[in-house]
């Protein structure tokens, strides 16, 4: 009897950089969390402890999150394209930093091939690579993007 709950073995991480086409498979998910900001802001008035309103639209609204991905042979986060790296070619050895571009998440269900979210316009703010002996290599990101998308994962 197949589960009808989500694992994280289950999910899968692509991504399409901004300007490609091509949407590539770059390992599995696991922890996966996220928070949506959905751009309120309480409006207070003179002389009263409680909000007069909660005002839509009126506040910054974007997406935060983490996830752990299992990497597959062969791949590092900077030979994905997730986050920049110092190459000789960089100007005074400084760390290309302001080169990364936008790349779009997409997290599949491998049964179902569904997609249960995407995260779009996205920059990874911090990572950490774990490599212990005898276990699998996983990346974990810290990201931030500009939006959100649930998915239909009937």
């Amino acid at each position: 009897m197949k589960s009808i709950l989500s694992t994280g073995p289950g999910l899968v991480v692509k991504i399409v950089y901004s300007g490609a086409a091509v949407e590539r498979t770059i390992g599995y998910a696991s922890d996966l969390t996220y928070t949506v900001m959905q751009g309120q802001k309480l409006i207070f008035t003179v002389d009263s402890p409680f909000p007069a309103e909660i005002a839509q639209a009126a506040g910054p609204t974007y997406v935060r999150g983490s996830m752990n991905i299992f990497l597959p042979k062969g791949t590092t986060p900077e030979s994905l394209g997730l986050v920049s790296y110092r190459s000789d070619k960089a100007k005074d050895g400084f760390p290309l930093h302001a080169a990364s571009g936008y790349f779009h998440l997409r997290i599949v269900d491998r049964d179902s091939s569904g997609t249960v979210l995407s995260l779009d316009y996205c920059k990874v703010a911090s990572y950490n690579m774990s490599i212990a002996a005898r276990a699998v290599v996983r990346v974990s990101l810290s990201f931030e993007g500009l939006l959100m998308t649930p998915g239909n994962t009937k």
